[in-house]
């Protein structure tokens, strides 16, 4: 069978600047200046911490496909929002009408002109500007580590977090001002991984001869215990999924999307498929740029993801999409983005998490994307997380630290989010398995299992026997996802943060036991996802992760769990849903939850009558999702540092953070679900008609802020309608949520002071509930809301990395501190604004100038936040980013909008004191020689975050400086986490006689840095001496003794004292050393010492180490070198040759030369040997005198004497 493998190759370029059908305003107005920058607030990852920070990255490092995400303008995002209510009305001409990605680009993206102006600018800084995406959502852009730095104005840094390393920006990058309104952030600038929702239990075998499942070598079920692994029978069993296969609905002609950043191996699929009796179906493999290959644990996530998704839909196509990580973005992201830009499957599955904390950006890509993907029909369903109430602590530890938190990639209003559960079954499993399985898909439950919160922690236990200690293995962290959005503003910085605001509760998320805390609340719906504990989990196929890589079939599996196998396991469900409705549905909570509230819908999972066929929740009432915390970190039940406790509602501590409860709740949702009646249900959702009446509204002509009376009646026909009216109005084109309100027996009587200034209607919007369908009012009543006064305030906001705590209105502070200046703009008497619940209209927007004694602070211009104020942060520190030391007048100059009038705020005075130094000796040297140059090593400490100190370092002696030198400074350094510093090796000169001298070493301080004193520190003052060497003799023989002679000379009284040692290399000579008092030349009193020893064989070099007195220096000799060897001797000539003339002769002087000690007689010997044969008679004759001769100190000299008789011989 073939493979379907899809490789995608897509052309980029920017949109060109043309009309459009739709006319978008421009909100790009002024030229954009690089210099004039705006930052991205919360784009750095809490993990880059100094403390993990190892250096920044080379400026060529690559920063492949960086997603640039565009923002909607406000009056789009009412225009989209009132959209994606109405395509879930079935009486709405918008009903099921899904744009597609162009259609939806066109009319919520941004103006042709302002993508130019956006993509111009990335191309001018030297980035590539891969594509636009058709939904006009995100820009993919690629470039370097130098152009980031140089365009975003942030550094690269490599961080190590337990173990593993990983790229990330150091600071919040910044923008062009004049982009910002288009520009909501970059969804990541690093590759801190995002956590794949699953917690794998081991490797499990099955007997051939029973069927049964048991551990493999890396897992256990307990002491002669089974295990009850779930397979795809099973769940089809325990969810009645097999009414639906009986009926055709099975997933024919359907399309599931996963998000992958890993391939997988087509033959797993295949074999888990063959194993557990489902028909052969290979999944579609899209890659999305280049092929990562089977990306370790990843591979996993995408194995288990592709297998379930078809395990459920058994006959539906399942097509993984393929990104590879980049030192940018995880591949995740660019395969949710391909996803739903390319619109290729009406349901996607994403099994992958990362907490709200962790980055602005990313939760801005996620929202954005999944409102396009709702948009265009597209039910996006999403792992709730593995961590409990703890997300961000998810494979961080062993117990939480950052508190409350839930997955931003699940928390959107536009997704739907999976939860977990597990079965309560441990007192009798028998009722629920059988004890043999199906010979052809081996399963064997019986039947619907009842269900429990999934909770592996200590946490399970409640809060009086929770977590005294916790597990390494980090099991105390693991449970099902849940608990309110509530982290996508934050303030502080880590361990310190404080989070202030989430997503707010989408209008369908209502019903029995759903929280009153205003919060889009996780998760929506739970299936099974225990990873062992009750002795169940899931089954997957990945032969590489088996012993030696066999093949799965038949024996061997991999068993896990997590929300990671719910997620694509309830999209299999939804692709059902779809099969049978004939049709797409977009965001499935628009049904979910109506579908819930109807009546006798919900069952208790508990209750013995479970099983009733009228169930199409099954609500999970026991247990909870809290997980393990370390004592005084926040919502921990435990507030005393060290230890451990449970995390807990900060509402009542005495709650565990979260429980069950009857209807909705934070641990399991809407409970888990019975296929077969959801999908046979989904359609009977109807609605009955309303009408909505604004019926005072008052008074009309008003100044902002001011409250207005408001009365809206929604009635119908049939009974009396429930849940929130909102108003709907505003200055711009297209209205927007202004205020909501909750009906009481169907009518509203209230106040308002939250209309945005400007000439428009307000209308009433009714959101509908369960039982009755959505309204608004007609015709519009008429408003005119005059600007008020603003009030701008300026003050400096100090904070002590320490102790975690904060000053305001700060008037002094030292030079280097950790503060921020902020500017709020609030109404005339000065109160600030709580963001309203629709949307931004009750605060101020638009921007704020900040200038510094008449000049302009850093960027100039700082866009307000949706709270209503802005913030210059010194980053990056230990630059001149940080306000330097002197006198400083802040003003801040707001621009006004439509609902506030422009203002300055009076001069806020502060003045920065210089920062406090110490100044100390580093190791000071003991003695200093009279008239020579000593060094002296100076450190000077700072507890500041600035920039480099400067200035000078002296050394003193009283008042009378000795000695000075340069302060070499660095700046607080997030990549060699130090606090600001300086250091100076100051050479000292002392004259005089020899003492005890008393120094101070006195740094000069600088601009920013004041000035500072070291501790005294004492100095003897010595005399310079000479140490002279000598060998009795140099060449030696061996065994012979060898006398050294040091003589210590000062050249001046009194004479020298105190011990001389002799050394080779590293070995001491050996033997006694003598000493006696000598005179130099010059008069002076020297101190000889002496050393004899027995010379070994071989060449050594020996120096003397006068150890110093009260009154001289220590100091060494120069070196002699001794060679010591075997007595011999040496002939030479002198001259070594000689020319005889017939009958004459001639001498050559013969040195005998004796080497090491050799004194015996040497006797000379001669003959002579011709070439030619020469008559007795003429043959030369040699002597020598004396014929003997014993070298001893010097060479012993003999005369060779040369002669011959033959005649000379005259030519003819």
């Amino acid at each position: 069978m073939q493979v379907a493998l899809v490789s995608v190759s897509v052309l980029f370029s920017a949109l060109p600047v043309a009309a459009q059908a739709i006319q978008v305003a421009a909100r790009v107005t002024q030229p954009v200046d690089i210099e004039d920058v705006v930052p991205l607030r919360g784009h750095t990852h809490p993990l880059a911490r100094p403390e993990h920070d190892r250096g920044p990255a080379p400026d060529s490092l690559p920063m492949r496909r960086m997603l640039l995400i565009l923002e909607r303008g406000r009056d789009q995002e009412a225009e989209l929002r009132q959209l994606l209510d109405e395509q879930h009305v079935k009486s709405s001409p918008n009903y099921h009408q899904w744009l597609t990605p162009e259609q939806f680009g066109k009319r919520f993206g941004p103006a042709d002109s302002d993508i130019q102006a956006v993509t111009d600018w990335l191309t001018t800084q030297g980035f590539e500007v891969n594509r636009v995406g058709a939904g006009r959502t995100v820009i993919e852009f690629s470039g370097t580590a130098g152009l980031v730095r140089h365009a975003l104005h942030t550094e690269i840094h490599k961080f190590a977090v337990q173990g593993e390393e990983h790229w990330a920006n150091a600071s919040d990058p910044r923008i062009p001002a004049a982009l910002a309104p288009v520009v909501a952030g970059i969804a990541s600038l690093n590759n801190f991984p995002r956590r794949s929702l699953h917690r794998r239990v081991g490797t499990f075998s099955r007997s051939k001869a029973t069927g049964e499942v048991r551990p493999l070598l890396t897992a256990t079920c307990g002491p002669g215990q089974a295990c009850y692994p779930v397979v795809p029978g099973d769940f089809t069993t325990i969810y009645n999924v097999q009414p639906l296969y009986q009926t055709g609905t099975d997933g024919t002609g359907q399309t599931i999307a996963i998000v992958g950043d890993s391939n997988i191996n087509i033959q797993d699929v295949r074999d888990f498929r063959s194993v557990f009796g489902l028909p052969p179906s290979d999944p579609q493999i899209v890659l999305n740029g280049p092929d990562p290959g089977l990306v370790p644990f990843a591979e996993s996530e995408a194995d288990l993801d592709v297998e379930w998704a078809g395990a459920v839909a058994k006959n539906a196509t399942i097509a993984l999409v393929v990104s590879e990580d980049t030192e940018a973005s995880f591949g995740v992201d660019l395969s949710a983005l391909y996803i739903v830009d390319n619109n290729i499957a009406p349901v996607m599955s994403a099994s992958y998490g990362f907490c709200e904390l962790f980055g602005a950006g990313f939760n801005a890509f996620y929202n954005a994307l999944w409102e396009q993907a709702a948009s265009e029909g597209i039910t996006v369903v999403v792992a709730s997380g593995d961590s409990g109430s703890a997300t961000c602590d998810g494979g961080l530890g062993t117990a939480a630290q950052f508190g409350l938190a839930v997955s931003g990639v699940a928390s959107t209003a536009f997704n739907v989010a999976v939860g977990g559960t597990d079965f309560d079954d441990l007192s009798d499993p028998s009722l629920y398995w059988n004890a043999t399985n199906n010979p052809t898909t081996l399963s064997s439950a019986k039947s619907y299992i009842p269900e429990i919160t999934w909770n592996d922690s200590c946490a399970r236990s409640g809060l009086l026997n929770g977590c005294t200690v916790v597990a390494e293995d980090g099991r105390d962290l693991v449970g099902g996802g849940g608990g309110p959005s509530n982290c996508l503003v934050w303030t502080g910085t880590f361990p310190n943060i404080t989070c202030t605001r989430g997503y707010s509760k989408p209008p369908w998320q209502t019903g029995k036991g759903m929280p009153g805390d205003g919060a889009r609340d996780l998760p929506d719906v739970s299936l099974f996802a225990g990873a062992g504990f009750t002795r169940s989990f899931y089954l997957f196929c990945q032969s590489d992760a088996n012993p030696g890589g066999v093949r799965c079939a038949p024996f061997e599996f991999q068993g896990a769990g997590g929300t990671s196998f719910a997620a694509p396991a309830f999209a299999g469900i939804m692709a059902m849903v779809n099969q049978k409705t004939g049709e797409r549905q977009g965001n499935a909570n628009y049904v979910l939850y109506p579908l819930a509230a109807q009546s006798g819908a919900s069952c208790s999972s508990s209750a013995a009558a479970v099983g009733n066929s009228s169930c199409i929740f099954y609500d999970a009432i026991k247990g909870n999702n809290s997980v393990a915390c370390q004592g005084g970190t926040p919502n921990c039940s435990n507030t005393v540092v060290g230890g451990f406790g449970v995390l807990v509602d900060p509402k009542s501590t005495s709650s565990l953070a979260w429980t069950t409860g009857a209807g909705y709740d934070l641990a399991t949702g809407l409970g888990s679900v019975n296929a077969a009646n959801l999908v046979n249900k989904w359609t009977s959702v109807s609605f009955n008609p309303t009408t909505t009446k604004l019926t005072g509204l008052s008074p009309t002509t008003l100044t902002h802020g001011q409250a207005v009376n408001v009365t809206v009646d929604v009635t119908s026909s049939s009974g009396t309608p429930t849940g929130d009216v909102s108003l709907i109005g505003g200055p711009n084109t297209t209205s927007a949520g202004i205020d909501f309100f909750t009906l009481s027996n169907g009518t509203v009587t209230s106040t308002t002071s939250l209309l945005p200034g400007g000439t428009y209607g307000v209308t009433a919007h009714y959101a509908g509930d369960g039982t009755y369908g959505a309204s608004d009012s007609t015709p519009p009543i008429q408003v005119t809301v005059n600007k008020e006064d603003s009030k701008t305030q300026v003050g400096i906001i100090t904070f002590d990395p320490l102790s975690g705590l904060e000053s305001t209105n700060v008037t002094t502070f030292p030079y280097g501190s950790f503060y921020v200046l902020r500017a709020d703009v609030t109404n005339a008497a000065g109160t600030m604004c709580a963001p309203a619940p629709l949307g931004e209209s009750a605060c101020p927007t638009g921007a704020v100038t900040l200038t510094d004694n008449g000049a302009q602070l850093d960027s100039g211009t700082y866009k307000l936040n949706s709270a209503g104020y802005t913030e210059d942060q010194p980053l990056p520190f230990g630059t001149s980013a940080q306000l330097p030391a002197g006198s400083h007048n802040f003003v801040g100059a707001y621009s006004g909008d439509s609902s506030f009038n422009a203002s300055t705020s009076s001069p806020d005075a502060v003045t920065v004191t210089k920062a406090a130094t110490g100044t100390s000796v580093t190791n000071p040297p003991a003695q200093a020689v009279v008239n020579q140059s000593t060094p002296v090593n100076v450190n000077v400490s700072t507890g500041s975050f600035g920039g480099a100190p400067g200035g000078q370092v002296q050394i003193l002696n009283g008042s009378t400086s000795v000695g000075a030198s340069s302060c070499i400074g660095t700046g607080f350094s997030v990549s060699n986490p130090s606090l600001a510093q300086c250091q100076a090796t100051v050479p000292i000169t002392l004259t005089g006689s020899t003492r005890s001298v008393t120094l101070t070493a006195q740094y000069s301080g600088d601009n920013n840095y004041a000035s500072s004193t070291s501790a005294p520190f004492s100095i003897k003052t010595v005399y310079p001496v000479t140490v002279t060497l000598a060998a009795s003799s140099q060449s030696v023989a061996v065994g012979s003794s060898v006398t050294l002679t040091a003589v210590v000379d000062g050249g001046r009284s009194p004479e020298p004292t105190g011990t001389v040692a002799f050394s080779t290399g590293t070995f001491t000579v050996p033997g006694a050393v003598s000493y006696q008092n000598v005179t130099d030349a010059g008069g002076f009193p020297a101190l000889q010492a002496s050393v004899t020893f027995t010379a070994a064989s071989g060449q050594g070099s020996y120096t003397a180490q006068y150890r110093g007195d009260s009154n001289y220096e220590a100091a060494d000799s120069a070196s002699v070198t001794i060679t010591a060897g075997t007595p011999d001797f040496k002939l030479s000539a002198t001259p070594p040759s000689a020319t005889v003339s017939a009958g004459s002769s001639t001498t050559s002087t013969i040195a005998a030369t004796g080497t090491f000690g050799f004194a015996s007689a040497v006797a000379l010997t001669c003959a002579v040997t011709t070439l030619v044969q020469v008559q007795a008679q003429y043959m030369p004759t040699c002597a020598f005198s004396p014929s003997s001769v014993t070298p001893g100190q010097n060479p012993a000299t003999s005369k060779l004497t040369i002669g011959t008789s033959a005649r000379a011989v005259t030519p003819p």
